[in-house]
């Protein structure tokens, strides 16, 4: 069996983001195609207010997008940040049978994103899908400015 990440962006009490929605889209492509593949999806309340957790707005899409369900391996609630995700996903596939791990996430999450997951996994049974950010400029430089600091935060802490 394949395993896909589904690492959380943002939503808004109307739904997911537009890159949000982007990386739902390109998970449920890859679910279509592998039929035995099985979907983690990552985040909880947000921390900014908006009712509801992110998981169940990502797991309503996915059903719209005519993904079961049941293709749902598990949904990591309490995952604050990437390291979290990363964490959290290690310990759940610890106890599972899996061939290959893709993390689907955001282009401007390169090269944090494999930074991160290399001190968790066998680099070798990963791979990423970066979806391009299709956001406003000013919210990509930010969203690219975040990343930045997050990534010397990382490399800071080992």
């Amino acid at each position: 069996m394949n395993v896909i990440l589904l690492l959380a962006s943002f939503h808004t009490d109307e739904g997911l983001s537009p890159d949000g929605r982007e990386r739902v889209i390109e998970a449920a492509t890859m679910l279509r195609e592998d039929s035995s593949s099985k979907v983690v999806i990552t985040g909880g309340e947000l921390a900014y207010g908006v009712a509801g957790p992110h998981h169940a707005y990502v797991e309503a899409e996915l059903a719209r997008e005519g993904i079961d369900a049941q293709r749902v391996l598990a949904r990591l609630v309490d995952t604050a940040h990437t390291a979290d995700e990363a964490a959290q996903t290690s310990s759940l596939l610890q106890s599972v049978h899996y061939a290959k791990l893709t993390i689907v996430t955001s282009l401007v999450h390169y090269p944090r994103a494999p930074f991160v997951f290399a001190h968790f996994f066998d680099f070798a049974r990963l791979t990423f899908v970066f979806v391009p950010d299709k956001s406003a400029k000013d919210v990509t430089r930010f969203n690219y400015l975040h990343e930045m600091e997050a990534y010397h935060e990382d490399r800071k802490r080992g």
